[in-house]
C-alpha cells in the first residue's frame, strides 16, 4: 500500500518530500518524476513550500534530476537565489562558531555545540545542506557564569539585560536558555544550561553523553548520537512537526547512524524527552521520508495507536500556519502528569519580558504570574478587538474558496506568546 493512501495532501508537498530525501529507490524516483510532469503542479507553491519548511538547499540539490526540465526557469532561479543566501549565512555562522570555540578553549572551557552547523555536518557532512539561523551551545549550570563571561568577551550581549545577580538567578530558575546577540554582526547565540525546563518528568536528569566531531578542521564537542536523536524528536514534537526540516533531520540522521543503540532507546530510559516523542519522530521519518528503521524498531514505534493517529494527522496537513499545531501535538505526546503543568506554565510562568518590566522582591514573586497574565490578555485581547473592528458588518460573498488553494503564497506564521 502507498505511504500516501488516504491522505489528501497537495501534490507540491508530495514532490517536496521526495526532493528532500537523500536517497531514492527506483520506485520513489519514478513517483517523483510523475508528480513533476503533472500539468496542474503549481511550481510557485513548490518553491514557497521549500522555503517555508526550511529545506530549500535539499530541494535545490535534487530538483533538477527529478523535474526533468519541467520546472520554469524563473522559479528555478528563485530557488537558486535562496540557496545561495542560505549558503552564505551558513558559512558565516560556521566561521563564527569556530571563532567562539577557540575563544572558549583559550579560557579553559569546552562548550557543547548542537543543532546549527554541527548537526548539518553530522547529517550531511556539508554545512550548506541544512538551513539554520543561529548557534546553540550548552554549558552545565556550574559553568554557566564562565560561559556568559566568555560570550561577553567575544562581543555578545544578552538580549534581555540582567539588571542584577538576583535577576539572573530568577531567569535560571524560570527558563533553560538565554539568547545573546552580537550587535555588530547580528549573530545570535542561544546559551542553554538545560535542554528543557526542569519541571517536566522527561527533562534530562543525568549528565548527557558527548562526543567529538570534526568541523572546519577543528574538533568540536557535541551530544552523542542517541542523545542527539532523542533531542531531535523532542524538538520536533515541541514545534508540532510543523516544518519538513524536523522530519528530514530525523530521517537523515538515522541514515547516517546505522550503529545507534536501539535497545537503549526502546527501553524507555531516554536521556531527554518522552518515549512517545521518540516514537512519533520515528513514525513520521519512516512514513514520510522512508527512514531505514530496523523491523523491531519500526514495530515498537508503531505499536502505540495514539502515536500513529497523531502522525497521520500531521502528515495530512496542507499549507497551514506553522504555529497552529505546536502546543496540541506537544501536549499529546507528553506524559499525562506534565500536561497541566505545561498549560499552567504557558499562562503563568514569567518570561524575560516580565522580568525586564519590573524587578520584584522575593515576597512579591507571585505577582510575576499576574503580570504575565495581564500582558498576554492585553496582547491577544487587543489583537482580537482590532480584528473585530476591521471586519465590520457581514458582507455577501461568493462561493467559499479553500484556503489551501488561494494562490501559491503561504501565510506567515504567527509569533509564539
Amino acid at each position: 500500500m502507498s505511504a500516501w493512501a488516504g491522505l489528501d495532501i497537495l501534490p507540491e508537498q508530495r514532490l517536496l518530500l521526495f526532493c528532500i530525501r537523500t536517497r531514492l529507490d527506483a520506485h520513489a524516483r519514478r513517483c517523483a518524476q510523475e508528480l513533476a510532469a503533472r500539468r496542474d503542479l503549481d511550481w510557485s507553491r513548490f518553491v514557497a513550500l521549500a522555503i517555508r519548511h526550511g529545506v530549500a538547499p535539499l530541494a535545490h540539490a535534487h530538483i533538477d534530476a527529478l523535474a526533468c526540465g519541467n520546472m520554469p526557469a524563473p522559479l528555478r532561479g528563485e530557488l537558486e537565489t535562496r540557496n545561495k543566501a542560505v549558503a552564505f549565512r551558513n558559512l558565516w555562522l560556521t566561521g563564527e562558531l569556530l571563532r567562539l570555540d577557540r575563544a572558549f578553549a583559550a579560557k579553559g572551557l569546552r562548550p557543547v555545540w548542537f543543532k546549527g552547523p554541527v548537526l548539518a555536518q553530522q547529517i550531511y557532512a556539508n554545512v550548506l545542506m541544512r538551513e539554520f539561523s543561529d548557534l546553540d551551545l550548552f554549558a552545565p549550570p556550574d559553568r554557566l557564569g564562565c560561559a556568559t563571561r566568555a560570550l561577553k568577551a567575544c562581543g555578545y550581549e544578552p538580549v534581555h539585560a540582567l539588571a542584577s545577580s538576583r535577576h539572573e538567578r530568577l531567569l535560571r530558575r524560570l527558563s533553560n536558555e538565554l539568547c545573546f546577540v552580537n550587535p555588530v554582526s547580528g549573530v545570535c547565540v542561544d546559551l542553554h544550561w538545560a535542554l528543557t525546563e526542569n519541571d517536566y518528568s522527561f527533562a534530562a536528569r543525568a549528565p548527557l553523553a558527548t562526543c567529538a566531531i570534526e568541523l572546519g578542521g577543528r574538533s568540536i564537542l557535541t551530544f552523542s548520537p542517541e542523545e542527539t536523536l532523542c533531542y531531535l524528536c523532542f524538538h520536533g514534537s515541541k514545534h508540532g512537526w510543523a516544518a519538513f526540516r524536523h522530519m528530514s533531520d530525523v530521517a537523515d540522521f538515522i541514515r547516517r547512524r546505522p550503529d545507534l543503540d536501539w535497545e537503549r532507546l526502546m527501553s524507555g530510559r531516554l536521556p531527554i524527552g518522552a518515549p512517545r516523542m521518540l516514537q512519533l519522530g520515528l513514525v513520521l521519518a519512516r512514513a514520510s521520508l522512508a527512514a531505514p528503521l530496523p523491523p523491531a524498531v519500526a514495530a515498537w514505534a508503531e505499536s502505540d495507536r495514539r502515536v500513529c493517529a497523531i502522525a497521520r494527522r500531521i502528515r495530512a496537513r496542507r499549507d497551514l500556519p506553522a504555529t497552529l499545531f505546536e502546543p496540541w501535538t506537544y501536549l499529546a505526546v507528553m506524559p499525562r502528569g506534565d500536561r497541566l503543568r505545561y498549560l499552567a506554565a504557558a499562562v503563568l510562568r514569567p518570561t524575560p519580558l516580565e522580568l525586564d518590566a519590573v524587578l520584584l522582591p522575593d515576597r512579591l514573586f507571585f505577582l510575576y504570574a499576574l503580570l504575565r497574565y495581564l500582558r498576554l490578555a492585553r496582547k491577544y485581547g487587543l489583537t482580537l478587538f482590532t480584528r473585530s473592528r476591521r471586519a465590520g458588518p457581514p458582507r455577501a460573498t461568493g462561493p467559499e474558496i479553500s484556503p489551501h488553494r488561494r494562490g501559491s503564497g503561504l501565510r506567515r506564521p504567527r509569533s509564539a506568546p
